[in-house]
């Protein structure tokens, strides 16, 4: 029907600071590759360009001027310069629908699934990705004025064990899933 289904939420809208910030979330056209066959039955997965595009504009007509995108999608090659190694441009699907993206009214991109700490700008829209499995974590900090992004910054920070001790059942799950 080119509509989501009933059970699904493009985007939330939340109140930080006062400030109101919508959060579009999106998979990728190629989801039945990713998931266990027989779950997409019956679902056609659009361009995700096109469908963040008009949750941005939605969003907007709402008065909803600060705008996230999470989506499943990221990097495959690249690095950022760091410690005098010279940087390389990156490469992958989240560079082209974030390319497409340059007319929306979206501010920050956070990205994953390739598992790169991939922190770019596309055009004028930075992308946060960060690794795998809580190695690190993305932080990015939004200044805005009047209700509206006026600059974007973001990091990506390695997780550091402070000294607490893993707590059992935690650890029981994980070394579940890691069997």
């Amino acid at each position: 029907t080119g509509r989501e289904p009933d059970w699904m939420k493009t985007s939330a809208v939340f109140r930080v600071n006062g400030v109101r910030v919508g959060v579009i979330g999106s998979v990728v056209r190629n989801t039945p590759e990713l998931v266990k066959p027989g779950n997409t039955a019956g679902l056609e997965f659009l361009d995700e360009a096109e469908r963040i595009e008009r949750e941005s504009a939605r969003l907007r007509q709402m008065g909803v001027k600060v705008q996230v995108v999470v989506i499943h999608e990221g990097a495959v090659a690249g690095a950022n310069r760091v410690d005098g190694n010279a940087a390389t441009p990156w490469s992958g699907p989240i560079i082209g629908i974030v390319e497409k993206l340059q007319n929306s009214t979206v501010d920050l991109v956070v990205a994953g699934h390739t598992h790169r700490a991939a922190n770019t700008m596309v055009g004028r829209i930075p992308v946060l990705e960060g690794f795998n499995a809580g190695i690190s974590y993305s932080v990015a900090q939004l200044m805005v004025d009047d209700g509206d992004v006026q600059w974007v910054g973001g990091a990506t920070r390695l997780a550091k064990n402070l000294g607490v001790a893993p707590r059992a059942d935690v650890k029981a799950i994980v070394d579940k899933a890691n069997a």
